[in-house]
């Protein structure tokens, strides 16, 4: 779990350790048990998520992205990266909160009210997205919409993008 600059680690809703610095902090009597190192000018995470498409962890705050390892429990070089350069139609300047799921091939993303369903096969967000959350999952307009209902759309291997 993370609160601004630090984060907690907690396995099955049971705390386990924390706070622990998102920074690399020498200071922090806790430690950093997952190594991460963002930059100082980093002052939040706006989301994280394990994306089932290939097990990393994806930190996100503001326009950037990092990619962690948490087999390794490290960085993955190279980043950060701006979202805009590999999430195809996410919002450029970030976003709020992300769920990738584990029986769809289908990321959430959340950005202000609206809801934005990532096709994880073809690394973009799926045609008719973004729209409103309440129009989706809280069926604000009395329509009997479902995550059901979102079709499963088959791409062939000439679809697949690359991995952000």
């Amino acid at each position: 779990m993370f609160s601004r600059k630090l984060y907690y680690i907690y396995r099955s809703f049971s705390y386990i350790s924390g706070p622990h610095s998102i920074h690399d902090d020498p200071n922090n009597k806790n430690g950093n048990p997952l190594n991460l190192k963002l930059p100082s000018w980093v002052t939040k995470v706006d989301a994280v998520m394990k994306w089932k498409k290939n097990d990393f962890v994806y930190i996100f705050f503001g326009p950037y992205y990092w990619k962690y390892d948490d087999n390794n429990k490290k960085m993955s070089a190279g980043y950060p990266k701006l979202i805009k350069s590999r999430w195809r139609s996410l919002p450029s300047s970030g976003i709020d909160a992300a769920y990738s799921s584990d029986d769809a091939d289908k990321t959430f993303f959340i950005k202000n009210n609206m809801f934005y369903l990532f096709d994880d096969s073809k690394v973009r967000v799926q045609r008719n997205f973004p729209v409103h959350i309440g129009h989706q999952w809280l069926a604000c307009d009395n329509s009997t919409n479902t995550f059901s209902n979102i079709p499963k759309v088959n791409y062939t291997d000439e679809d697949m993008g690359d991995e952000p």
